[in-house]
């Protein structure tokens, strides 16, 4: 997934902690994270609720 600016320009992160403080500067709620592995690869999932 890429998340582009206000001029459609791609922002690129380079932590994971920036893209998660930008999506919260951004309307979002940081919810969860959790690890799954698939074909001996580790897979980060951060879920992200969007603020009333």
């Amino acid at each position: 997934m890429k998340i582009k600016d206000m001029k459609g320009k791609d922002i690129q992160f380079n932590y994971m902690v920036e893209a998660l403080n930008f999506m919260t500067k951004n309307g979002y709620e940081f919810i969860q994270a959790y690890t799954s592995i698939e074909e001996e690869q580790s897979i980060y999932h951060y879920l992200l609720k969007k603020k009333n």
